[in-house]
């Protein structure tokens, strides 16, 4: 039976759950906070309802290596999930959350993650490169996010 491998991390961010929501949510959003390696991002399929919700596809880069996710939870403004459209080794059977609670300071950002072992033994290889990816993707959401706010504010 194939390991899982899991990360998670938080980050509080002055951001409303509204706005933070919407950035994840939006395929069209990734390429404006998620760096350099997100240079271009939008939607592959709306989703059976047409709206970018559950069942949609966002490509996250250019072309033919654009890595395809699909939505699983679209719960506005508190989770939204998402999967793997397709196994892209070294990754099997990946699916994330990200999710959004109101906290004193604003919204606390808990974003999570797991795959299963390709082979028997490659998770904590695979999981050494990908940890620090995707806690930089929320580092960029929260920041991108609260500069959102003070520029909002600042007018």
């Amino acid at each position: 039976m194939p390991k899982m491998v899991s990360y998670r991390f938080q980050r509080i961010s002055t951001a409303s759950p509204e706005v933070l929501f919407d950035l994840v949510a939006n395929a069209d959003q990734w390429k404006h906070w998620a760096g350099p390696l997100v240079l271009s991002s939008h939607f592959a399929y709306l989703g059976p309802a047409q709206d970018g919700g559950v069942g949609s596809v966002r490509a996250l880069g250019p072309g033919f290596t654009a890595a395809k996710e699909r939505t699983t939870i679209h719960e506005r403004p508190h989770r939204y999930g998402y999967e793997m459209a397709k196994d892209q080794p070294p990754l099997k059977g990946y699916q994330s959350m990200v999710e959004f609670a109101k906290h004193e300071a604003g919204t606390l950002v808990t974003w999570s993650g797991s795959f299963e072992e390709s082979f028997p033994g490659n998770g904590p290889v695979v999981l050494a490169v990908f940890k620090p990816l995707m806690k930089d993707f929320l580092r960029r959401l929260t920041t991108y996010a609260d500069q959102l706010g003070a520029s909002s504010t600042a007018g």
